[in-house]
């Protein structure tokens, strides 16, 4: 945890001592760490971030049953290595439900071919 800790810091050092509360913030600068490191230390990046700053308002949002269940989820998926299942998580930010043609819709957007067989 100190290593974590220490790597942490300094990158709240690169980023003009601010803290990036997004995952995104982490690929403007070279040499920053690997915030998959954080995810796997705390279940989710917020939650190592809210530990570290002991940022209650943070701690509050995680206490939150459905908003930290999905985060974990969404988090336990890190890195999302396969086009397909960002392409389903990206729609099914936006709404309520899926089905299989909409899903190879959405999946053509990043990659040519969808193969339907299951």
């Amino acid at each position: 945890m100190k290593y974590l800790r220490e790597e942490y810091e300094e990158f709240k050092r690169m980023n003009n001592d601010k803290v990036a509360y997004y995952l995104m913030d982490y690929i403007k600068y070279d040499g920053a760490p690997d915030p998959i490191k954080f995810v796997n230390r705390e279940k989710t990046y917020l939650g190592f971030v809210a530990k570290e700053e002991k940022d209650h308002k943070l701690h509050n949002l995680l206490a939150k049953d459905p908003f930290n269940n999905i985060l974990r989820e969404l988090s336990s998926k890190l890195p999302i290595k396969r086009p397909h299942e960002f392409a389903i998580i990206k729609y099914m930010l936006k709404h309520d439900h899926i089905n299989l043609n909409q899903a190879a819709r959405e999946i053509t957007k990043y990659i040519e071919n969808v193969d339907m067989e299951m």
